[in-house]
């Protein structure tokens, strides 16, 4: 009986420790990983997930926001209260390429939202974003 509580003890914490997992695989799971570190300031969260084309527009920015002290303090009081769900997640059929749908609602402008598409392409086996997030 002893030795069953830990084999289901190891099972359910193996379980606990996968979802928790840094590794996104999936075009939604990414989004939402990005979206938050984009609202925390993450760049080195942000740059495995881009594709080479978007690095420019990612390292500006954080050039601007690293060296801007107020403006970076700007941008995280302006997204703090943004949350945002998953909408959809469409694939080709091919699976080459995908667009994730995203609703943002903003807390403070009476549950006023936006969606965005956010484009991604696979390369060499793994999902990367083709958006300027900044």
């Amino acid at each position: 009986m002893k030795s069953i509580k830990i084999l289901l003890f190891v099972f359910i914490a193996s379980l606990m420790f996968a979802s928790c997992s840094n590794n996104a695989k999936t075009p939604s799971e990414i989004a939402k990983k990005i979206f938050i570190a984009a609202k925390n300031l993450d760049f080195n969260t942000i740059k495995p997930y881009l594709v080479k084309e978007r690095m420019d527009d990612l390292e500006e920015a954080e050039k601007e926001l690293t060296e801007n002290v107020e403006e970076a303090s700007r941008f995280r009081n302006s997204v703090k209260n943004i949350t945002f769900k998953v909408i959809s997640e469409r694939i080709s059929e091919d699976e080459n390429s995908a667009v994730v749908e995203m609703r943002f609602f903003y807390a403070d402008e009476d549950d006023e939202s936006r969606s965005i598409d956010i484009d991604f392409v696979k390369i060499d086996g793994e999902w990367k974003v083709d958006f300027n997030l900044f």
